[in-house]
C-alpha cells in the first residue's frame, strides 16, 4: 500500500481506498494473522538463530517447538517439560526437523491472550457481548456472566455471515461485468456508425469531389470529431467500471481465500472490516454518468438544392441523433393479441427512444414496418409520423395466416422485432374472443406441501442447488453445486412426504454440476459448467460416457427430446446445441439478440429457452424462432433473469422467475400469474433455479438460497405442510 495522508491508503493493485484509524499509519497497522504465521513458518524452516525462546522470560534462542505450548522452546523449557508430568505428553519437534506436514497445525493453533497475567492461554471462547476473543482467565474475570461461544461455533457463525455478504458481492461483480459488456458494444456501435456515416458522405460527394473537396473535408473534420469525443467518453467509463471490477475481485479473492483457510480467529478479527468494505464496494455505483452509454446515430444529410445553392451554401450537414432501434419498442394494446380476424383493423404505436429507454426523435429515424404472411402474402401498413418520437402504425388484414410484423428504425428490428399475430375468420375470431372471456378466471394455484435437503437432521444438506430432474420411479435427482456433487431423493412413503437421500458415487469428480436430466434408459444426464462438458452416469454412479468438452464453453441447463437428443445450453458460447446419444453435435442454434442461454425444455415439437435477456424464447425443431414469451420487470408477464421451466398437466408452462423470487405460470391462452414471493418460508423463494413436473402432477422446485428442494401441488389437492 502507498500512503495518501494520515487517514487514507490506497491498495496499488485495485486502487482501493481504504481510511486509516485516527492518529495511526500504515506502519502502525496489524500484520495479517495469516501471514505472521507463515513467516514464523519459514524462519521456523529456515531454523533461524535469531529465533526467541517464548516459553521463558530468559529469551534464550530456540531449538525446538513445543505443539502443546503452541511456542518455541529453548534447551533448558525441553528439560523443564522432561520433568513436568502434565507436560511430558506435549509434541516437541526439532526446528530442523520441522517439516510441510506440520504447517497446517501451526497455521490452525488457536490465538493467544495479550492480557496481562493471561501468557499463553488460548483464546478459545468468543464473548458475543464484548465482540472479542477471550481465553478462560478472562471469562473467569471481566468477561464472567457473558454470552459466550466456542470459538470453533463463532467462527462458522462469522464464516456464514461473510458468505451471505459475499453472495451479494458476487451479484454486484455479474452486475459489472454487464456493465462492462455494454460499454463495448456501445463502442462498437459508435465505431460501426460513423464508420457507415464516413462512407455515406464519401459516396455522396463523389461526383463532385473537384468543385466539394473543401467541403468534404470539413465533414470528415467533424465527423472524426464526433468519433473521438464519443471514443474518450466510452473509454473513461470502461477504465472507470474494470477500476470497480478490480476492487471487487481483490476483496473478493482475498475473503474467499480468507475462508478457504478456516482460521476462526482471522475470521472473526476481520469480519467487522470485511463487511465494512463489502458495504463500501456494494455502494459503488456501476452505472455510468447519464447519457454516457447513449447510442449515437451519425448521418451525412445532403442539401437538396445543392446545385442551386452551390456556391452560396454549405452542400450537408453531420446529422447527430442518438435514437436506439435496440430500446425502442411498439406498445399498444392490440400489440398483445397473439389472434385476430379478416377485415379487423389493427393500431399499435412505435415509440423510439435513446439508450436510457427515454423518448427520442430524429427526422432521419427511417421508421419502417413490414407485415408478411408465411405464405408470402404483404399487408400494406400506414405509419403516421407524430414529430415527438411516436408513429402510429395501422393495418388490416383480409387473409387468414400466421403474419410477421418486422418493425425497424434506421434499418435495425426494434425490441422485440419481429412479432408474430394469427390472422383466423372473422367469425372464427369472435367465437375465440367469446370462449377467452369465458374462461378468463385464474388457473389453480401451487401451494407448497413440503421441502427437503436443508434440515439438520437430514443425511445430507444441499448448498446452492441449481438443475433437477424426476425418474419414472419417482425419484429426484438434484444438482448439489456447492458441494460438487449429485444427490438422489426419494419419498419414503406414500403416506408421508418425507424424502430419504442418498449422495450419487459417480458425481464426486464433478466440478460445478448445473443441469440434469434422464435419458430413456433412466440414466442421469449431467452438465459440469467448470470442467465444459457432459456426464452420462447410470443408477449406480458408474461414468458411462462424456462428451462436449472440445466444444462447449459454459454448459448450463439440459433437456432430452422424445427422440433422445441430447440439447444443452452453453453459457459461455451463447448457443444451444444439440448431441446425439452418442455424443456427436447435430446442430445449434441461439437468440438473434446474442443474449446467453440458461435452461432447456422440450414439448411439443417446440424448444423453450430461457435467456439472460430476461425472456423465454419458442424455437422450432430445427432451431427457428417462432416468438417470445416476457419482457424485463416484476409484473405478471414480466421476468428478470428466468431460468429453469416446466410444462405441467394443463399444459401450463411454469417458469422460475428467479430475478424476481416466485415462479410464473404462462397458460396457453396467454395469461400468466405469478405466486410466491423472497423469503424462507414454505412457498417463497430465494433466487428458484430449477423446476419439474413429476407424474402425479407435483412441482419440485430447487430453490437456490434457501438450500432446499421446495414441493408444490395444486390448491385443489388434498396436501399439508410436512
Amino acid at each position: 500500500m502507498e500512503s495518501l495522508g494520515v487517514e487514507r491508503a490506497s491498495c496499488p493493485s485495485c486502487r482501493a481506498e481504504i481510511e486509516l484509524p485516527e492518529g495511526s499509519n500504515i506502519e502502525s497497522l496489524p500484520s495479517p494473522l495469516y501471514l505472521n504465521r507463515l513467516q514464523q513458518m519459514i524462519r521456523i524452516r529456515n531454523n533461524n538463530p535469531e529465533l526467541a525462546c517464548g516459553s521463558c522470560d530468559r529469551k534464550a534462542a530456540a531449538v525446538s517447538y513445543c505443539f502443546g505450548c503452541r511456542c518455541l522452546v529453548c534447551v533448558g523449557c525441553i528439560e523443564v517439560h522432561a520433568r513436568i508430568k502434565v507436560m511430558k505428553s506435549h509434541r516437541i519437534a526439532e526446528l530442523k526437523e520441522f517439516s510441510s506436514k506440520d504447517l497446517p497445525v501451526l497455521i490452525q493453533a488457536p490465538l493467544l491472550c495479550l492480557e496481562d497475567g493471561h501468557k499463553h492461554e488460548a483464546l478459545d471462547q468468543f464473548c458475543k457481548d464484548c465482540e472479542r476473543q477471550v481465553c478462560e482467565k478472562c471469562i473467569n474475570s471481566s468477561h464472567k456472566g457473558h454470552n459466550l461461544l466456542p470459538i470453533s461455533q463463532a467462527s462458522r457463525e462469522s464464516k456464514k455471515r461473510i458468505l451471505h455478504a459475499m453472495d451479494g458481492l458476487q451479484d454486484k461483480m455479474l452486475s459489472c461485468r454487464g456493465e462492462i459488456k455494454r460499454v463495448d458494444q456501445s463502442y462498437k456501435t459508435v465505431e460501426r456508425r460513423v464508420i457507415t456515416a464516413r462512407q455515406e458522405v464519401l459516396k455522396k460527394i463523389e461526383d463532385l469531389i473537384t468543385l466539394l473537396r473543401k467541403h468534404g473535408d470539413e465533414m470528415l473534420a467533424e465527423l472524426e470529431s464526433v468519433y473521438k469525443d464519443q471514443q474518450l467518453s466510452i473509454i473513461k467509463q470502461r477504465k472507470e467500471l474494470e477500476l470497480q471490477m478490480g476492487q471487487l475481485q481483490k476483496t473478493h479473492e482475498f475473503a474467499n481465500e480468507m475462508l478457504e483457510r478456516d482460521i476462526g480467529g482471522e475470521i472473526l478479527d476481520m469480519e467487522r472490516s470485511m463487511k465494512r468494505r463489502f458495504q463500501q464496494l456494494m455502494a459503488m455505483n456501476t452505472k455510468p454518468e447519464p447519457h454516457a452509454q447513449k447510442s449515437i446515430n451519425v448521418d451525412y444529410i445532403p442539401d437538396p438544392e445543392v446545385q442551386k445553392t452551390l456556391l452560396q451554401s454549405g452542400l450537408g450537414r453531420i446529422f447527430v441523433s442518438f435514437t436506439d432501434p435496440a430500446t425502442s419498442i411498439a406498445e399498444g394494446k392490440q400489440m398483445n393479441q397473439l389472434l385476430t380476424g379478416t377485415g379487423e383493423r389493427i393500431e399499435f404505436t412505435i415509440q423510439t427512444k435513446d439508450s436510457d429507454q427515454k423518448p427520442s426523435y430524429s427526422e432521419n429515424d427511417r421508421v419502417s414496418v413490414r407485415i408478411q404472411s408465411t405464405k408470402g402474402t404483404v399487408i400494406p401498413t400506414r405509419i403516421d409520423d407524430r414529430k415527438d418520437g411516436s408513429y402510429l402504425v395501422s393495418y388490416t388484414p383480409l387473409k387468414p395466416g400466421v403474419y410477421q410484423i418486422d418493425a425497424r428504425v434506421r434499418g435495425e428490428p426494434i425490441k422485440g422485432s419481429p412479432f408474430t399475430v394469427h390472422v383466423t375468420t372473422r367469425a372464427e375470431y369472435l367465437k375465440a374472443s367469446r370462449i377467452s372471456l369465458e374462461n378468463a378466471s385464474k388457473p389453480d394455484q401451487y401451494k407448497p406441501v413440503s421441502y427437503f435437503g436443508c434440515a439438520a437432521h437430514e443425511k445430507f444438506q444441499i448448498k446452492r442447488p441449481c438443475g433437477l430432474a424426476v425418474s419414472s420411479s419417482g425419484e429426484v435427482v438434484v444438482a448439489d453445486s456447492w458441494n460438487r456433487r449429485l444427490l438422489i431423493f426419494r419419498q419414503r412413503s406414500k403416506e408421508k412426504l418425507q424424502f430419504e437421500s442418498r449422495v450419487l458415487e459417480g458425481s464426486v469428480d464433478l466440478t460445478n454440476p448445473v443441469g440434469v436430466g434422464f435419458n430413456s434408459e433412466e440414466n442421469i444426464i449431467v452438465s459440469d459448467s467448470d470442467n465444459q462438458m457432459i456426464h452420462v452416469i447410470d443408477r449406480c454412479g458408474v461414468t458411462i460416457k462424456t462428451f462436449g468438452s472440445d466444444i462447449l464453453e459454459c454448459p448450463w441447463g439440459v433437456c432430452v427430446t422424445r427422440e433422445g437428443r441430447i440439447t444443452v445450453c452453453d453459457w459461455g458460447s451463447a448457443t444451444v446445441k444439440e448431441f446425439s446419444q452418442q455424443g456427436k453435435l447435430l446442430k445449434e442454434f441461439s437468440s438473434r439478440s446474442s443474449a446467453k442461454p440458461y435452461y432447456i425444455v422440450h414439448h411439443h415439437e417446440k424448444y423453450f429457452v430461457t435467456f439472460d435477456s430476461h425472456c423465454v424464447e419458442v424455437f422450432d425443431n430445427g432451431g427457428n424462432f417462432l416468438y417470445k414469451i416476457g419482457e424485463k420487470g416484476s409484473g405478471e408477464g414480466q421476468l428478470r433473469d428466468p431460468r429453469g421451466m416446466a410444462i405441467d398437466s394443463k399444459e401450463n408452462l411454469v417458469v422460475c422467475d428467479s430475478g424476481n423470487h416466485r415462479l410464473q405460470l404462462f397458460s396457453t391462452d396467454g395469461r400468466a400469474f405469478a405466486f410466491g414471493s423472497q423469503g424462507k418460508e414454505a412457498g417463497r423463494f430465494d433466487k428458484p433455479q430449477d423446476v419439474v413436473v413429476s407424474s402425479d402432477g407435483r412441482l419440485f422446485v430447487t430453490d437456490y438460497c434457501n438450500n432446499r428442494v421446495q414441493v408444490l401441488q395444486r390448491s385443489n389437492s388434498e396436501a399439508l405442510i410436512n
